[in-house]
């Protein structure tokens, strides 16, 4: 079950959880991670925060730096978790740039997500006659930085944008080392990172046009974990059902996820299936 406490707390019951459960899947620290975006590494801050946990109707505050350490006595248990999401960091990108310009530090800038920040610019620039000088981008061989050029394309309309990105999710070909959130480099690891990239700028762009890109991949085990967030952030109310389905996923933080997605669509058809699991009877 999910509601709003607040116009930015979460309430999320995650049901009769045991510890093994909780401390095999993860589940409050993939909330912290997962929820609205990219994996929390030394390089990328999650974009919501758990600020308290609900155990047996016993409210235990929890800080970012204990959810790791949270655990639960033997048995089973009924968690309720609060998330807020986190405040955006303020663009750092100076508005009176000229569209020229933020081009030419969006080429020069090498760490991928400020280079992401001066794409949104970009898009918001509603400029176009900047694309001929990022057609080669497309083909860059970092996928995150071809996504990122994707980015600018698709938001500005161009519907090679969004083909790139596209193509860059079913692209299994080998590729240098690129962007990777840690472990050992492999081709399966870089490939993994760029598919999930990937996933998460189609969410970024929001066009209706990806929900069937997407809907498959609520499967897909290397990407389903941003997948939710990604429909949400689209808006469009065609991923309700497949949502819903998700709810019956094995995964208890693709479930979660799931239902936050669901609060985001403000998706009144998941109101019945709120109410079973928080062990009410559905209202007539």
């Amino acid at each position: 079950m999910t509601g709003r406490l607040s116009a930015s707390v979460v309430l999320i019951v995650l049901g009769l959880v045991s510890r093994a459960v909780l401390q095999s899947s993860g589940i409050l620290a993939e909330a912290v991670s997962s929820f609205g975006g990219l994996k929390q590494t030394s390089q990328r801050t999650p974009n919501a925060i758990i600020v308290g946990v609900v155990v047996n109707e016993r409210k235990e505050p929890v800080a970012r730096a204990q959810v790791q350490a949270f655990s639960l006595t033997e048995g089973s248990h009924q968690v309720v978790v609060f998330v807020a999401p986190r405040e955006a960091p303020a663009r750092t990108v100076d508005s009176t740039v000229s569209s020229a310009g933020l081009v030419e530090q969006f080429k020069s800038e090498r760490v991928f997500w400020r280079q992401f920040t001066i794409a949104r610019e970009i898009v918001d620039g509603k400029d176009s006659s900047v694309l001929p000088s990022l057609v080669a981008w497309l083909s860059h061989e970092d996928r995150h930085v071809r996504g990122n050029a994707g980015f600018i394309f698709g938001g500005l309309g161009d519907p090679r944008g969004l083909q790139v990105i596209t193509d860059i999710l079913r692209d299994q070909s080998d590729r240098p080392r690129g962007v990777m959130t840690g472990g050992n480099w492999t081709l399966r690891a870089q490939i993994r990172e760029d598919r999930y990239y990937a996933a998460h700028l189609l969410g970024d762009l929001r066009d209706p046009r990806a929900i069937p890109i997407l809907v498959p991949l609520l499967k897909d085990k290397e990407v389903n974990s941003i997948v939710p967030w990604a429909l949400g952030q689209i808006g469009d109310k065609s991923a309700v059902g497949p949502l819903l389905d998700a709810l019956d996923e094995d995964s208890p933080s693709m479930r979660v996820l799931a239902i936050y997605a669901l609060e985001t669509l403000n998706a009144k058809e998941a109101v019945p299936r709120f109410d079973l699991a928080a062990g009410r009877s559905p209202e007539v």
